[in-house]
């Protein structure tokens, strides 16, 4: 059986100024301390904002759903 996941996305930074470093640190230090772990850092923009995803797998298949997307 193929595992569900479950994901998470945290963005830091704008455009008036770039991310901090210490900032995403705390995050993702945070967030593996709850199982998530890091699936992709993506540059938005010029470059000064931050896009980070992080995944789970999930105990059940229950997954909550934000929106009513098919």
């Amino acid at each position: 059986m193929n595992p569900i996941w479950e994901y998470q996305v945290g963005q830091f930074g704008s455009s008036l100024r770039a991310a901090k470093p210490q900032e995403v640190e705390d995050f993702l230090n945070e967030a593996a301390a709850e199982g998530w772990e890091l699936s992709q850092v993506a540059a938005m923009s010029n470059g000064s904002k931050l896009m980070v995803i992080l995944q789970r797998k999930l105990a059940q298949h229950t997954r909550k759903r934000h929106s009513t997307w098919p």
